[in-house]
């Protein structure tokens, strides 16, 4: 068998192995949304947290009427009890998982409260890495989060020792330890292409902080700009509602870039070519 043939055969049996993969799996809907709030509830958001709760309450009105097919979910931070001694606060609590019933979101909102949350930094990256990876995403739907706090991320963090770039790994990857080492052998290829059916996809952050502290301001960019979104900073209570709207009105875009059955396909080719390129002497 010559060399063209042996690559025509190994295009043909991926594609094949490629077309038993991903059976079942169709595009993604560009209506679906998935949107996780991810609110800081120590008590130095006391001037802000009303407006947060109306804000939410507004947005959740919007989407309602629009008959976009979405979920909220809610997730609280503060710092770990253990340093606050405060045993009243927490690294990350799920206030409500993802739903789709207006009362039952409604009530999640009201029901926000404050606590301590002791010293200046909060344990932000528990939130987003342990707080979102516990809810129920759905492969099909686009996914977007929106970080609201005024104190900067304990980085790292104490106890569970995670940074920044573990948790922007965690939101565009899955996986907190990601790194790019490019095997493009075959059994990588293809056992990669089946865990893309069932794993989350990218979740998209923005970030509001609340406060015109630089380093928070720091804190948030980054991770936003980590994930292909963006940060935002309230001058005041009154500004989070605008702030809110201009993310509202950037969300579709998010949607619409959810990875669809054809994304897979098409970045599944591409690594065949990459298999074939790196390959080649050995076929």
């Amino acid at each position: 068998m010559n060399k063209i043939t042996k690559i025509f055969s190994v295009v043909l049996s991926l594609i094949m192995v490629s077309s038993m993969l991903v059976i079942g799996v169709s595009a993604a809907s560009l209506r679906k949304l998935d949107l996780a709030f991810v609110v800081d509830t120590t008590g130095s958001m006391g001037s802000d947290i009303y407006q947060v709760k109306t804000d939410i309450q507004a947005y959740l009105d919007d989407l309602d009427a629009s008959g976009m097919d979405y979920r909220i979910a809610i997730v609280e931070y503060r710092d770990f009890p253990e340093r606050t001694d405060d045993y009243a606060d927490f690294a990350y609590r799920v206030s409500l998982d993802f739903s789709d019933n207006y009362d039952n979101i409604s009530s999640s909102i009201k029901a926000i409260d404050l606590g301590d949350g002791g010293d200046w930094e909060e344990t932000v990256l528990s939130a987003l890495i342990d707080g979102l990876d516990s809810l129920s995403w759905r492969s099909e739907a686009g996914k977007a989060a929106i970080l609201m706090g005024d104190a900067p991320a304990l980085d790292p963090e104490p106890i569970t020792g995670y940074t920044t770039e573990m948790a922007i790994n965690k939101l565009v990857y899955d996986d907190v330890a990601y790194e790019d080492s490019r095997d493009y052998s075959l059994m990588s290829i293809t056992s990669n292409f089946a865990s893309q059916a069932t794993a989350r996809s990218k979740v998209t952050l923005f970030t509001i902080a609340t406060s015109g502290n630089s380093e928070t301001i720091a804190c948030f960019d980054e991770l936003a700009s980590g994930t292909g979104g963006r940060s935002f900073t309230a001058g005041s209570s009154e500004d989070i509602t605008g702030i809110i709207t201009e993310i509202i009105d950037e969300i579709p875009e998010v949607v619409e870039d959810a990875e669809t059955f054809w994304d897979k396909v098409l970045n599944f080719l591409m690594k065949i070519f990459y298999f074939i390129t790196f390959q080649w002497d050995k076929l």
